[in-house]
């Protein structure tokens, strides 16, 4: 909290003028009923393109990290798919963008120090004032946002993201870590994850011929 309201003052005192454009006021809904050609267009260029990434990101690492940061509390993947669901469902009639559960975010917000349920429920009363009653005004104050104040934020929560890597002690589970780190670094997510398989299983089968052959 003291790094982004640091970030706030930089950019009040960067661009004073901004202070002037930012206006409250009333939400107002409609909602939105998807044609048919919404419903293709958004399963061929967003949902069959994003699957892999929301479910390797948004469902099985956050559940992984969840049960590492907090023992014994692990999340399911099928109560947190459900949840990544019901939300795009409810948010597309009325105009959202697609969301989801970021095992960065929480990777972030655990190094920063959110330890407790009463710290995500402060967080969303946050992000519902500032989307219900500022509006235009927030995305203004979004885009000005210091980006170096940013890039410090997202270097701790990629570390801390990247922190149970240290747990790898073998070989083959190093290769496979940093074979998938390499492929989502050069390449993309998806093919990043394929690399990372690809080796998971040839180590996998290199081990259980070394235990056949041992027999």
């Amino acid at each position: 909290m003291i790094l982004f309201g640091g970030g706030l003052v930089i950019l009040f005192l960067l661009t004073p003028e901004v202070i002037s454009q930012i206006h409250f006021s009333l939400p107002s809904f409609s909602i939105i009923i998807p044609t048919t050609d919404n419903w293709l267009t958004g399963l061929t260029r967003g949902a069959l393109p994003q699957i892999p990434l929301t479910l390797l990101n948004s469902v099985f690492a956050v559940c992984i990290l969840s049960g590492d940061l907090f023992p014994g509390k692990k999340i399911s993947t099928g109560r947190m798919a459900t949840s990544v669901g019901l939300m795009n469902l409810l948010g597309c009639g009325f105009g959202g963008l697609p969301m989801c559960h970021g095992s960065g975010g929480l990777a972030g917000q655990y190094h920063f120090g959110a330890r407790t349920g009463g710290s995500v429920v402060i967080l969303g009363v946050i992000k519902l004032f500032v989307g219900l009653f500022l509006g235009v005004s927030a995305m203004q104050l979004i885009q000005l946002y210091p980006l170096s104040i940013l890039g410090i934020m997202l270097i701790f929560a990629g570390y801390e993201l990247a922190r149970p890597a240290r747990d790898q002690k073998q070989f083959r589970e190093i290769l496979v870590a940093i074979s998938t780190a390499l492929g989502i670094v050069f390449l993309n997510t998806l093919y990043g994850f394929i690399i990372g398989l690809i080796f998971y299983l040839i180590s996998k089968l290199f081990k259980t011929n070394k235990e056949l052959n041992h027999l």
